[in-house]
């Protein structure tokens, strides 16, 4: 249910987890054990078992119908040095009638966003136009966000096209580094 370029990352916390888990299990159902006895910590586990099947029936891994290939839709952003950091900005002007459905989505998209390694996510409406909203955050560098150009799949893409539908015209975008040694 995760990414490629994630999938990784998610085996190994995965991993780690059921290691620590299997540990604690191991501690816990020994002291059980030397408490009572085995046959009476297996009864007990065994139990437990039972107890858990109704509770994991309705228990599913979220993420499996959506598509997370690249969707590669953004378009190249230009040249920067690939360390500094990175702010990006993006200004919507939403209709009165669209704006509750497009802050709706625009939580989906913090989501997005923050999974992929943006900091700082803000939203904000232009104080000179109300139908103007600014959408803002970080990201640690170029290189980051490069790479944040290249893992957008194609389920948030279905998502930044809901969102473009609501809109009156197209987003203005912009990207902002620090600036370098003169």
């Amino acid at each position: 249910a995760l990414p490629d370029w994630v999938r990784a990352r998610g085996l190994a916390i995965y991993l780690t987890v059921f290691s620590g888990v299997m540990s604690l299990g191991s501690l816990g159902w020994g002291t059980v054990a030397a408490q009572t006895s085995v046959p009476v910590a297996l009864l007990v586990a065994a139990a437990g078992i039972l107890v858990a099947i109704p509770v994991t029936l309705w228990a599913r891994l979220g993420g499996l119908a959506q598509d997370h290939s690249p969707a590669h839709h953004w378009p190249e952003p230009g040249a920067a040095p690939e360390d500094q950091p990175a702010s990006i900005w993006i200004a919507y002007d939403v209709p009165a009638e669209h704006r509750e459905a497009f802050l709706a989505l625009m939580q989906d998209q913090r989501r997005s966003r923050r999974a992929h390694g943006a900091y700082g996510w803000v939203l904000r409406q232009d104080a000179s136009r109300p139908t103007r909203l600014i959408e803002s955050w970080h990201e640690v560098s170029w290189l980051a966000h490069l790479r944040h150009h290249d893992r957008v799949s194609v389920t948030e893409k279905a998502l930044q096209d809901e969102i473009r539908a609501l809109l009156s015209n197209a987003p203005e975008i912009h990207h902002t580094i620090a600036p370098g040694k003169a």
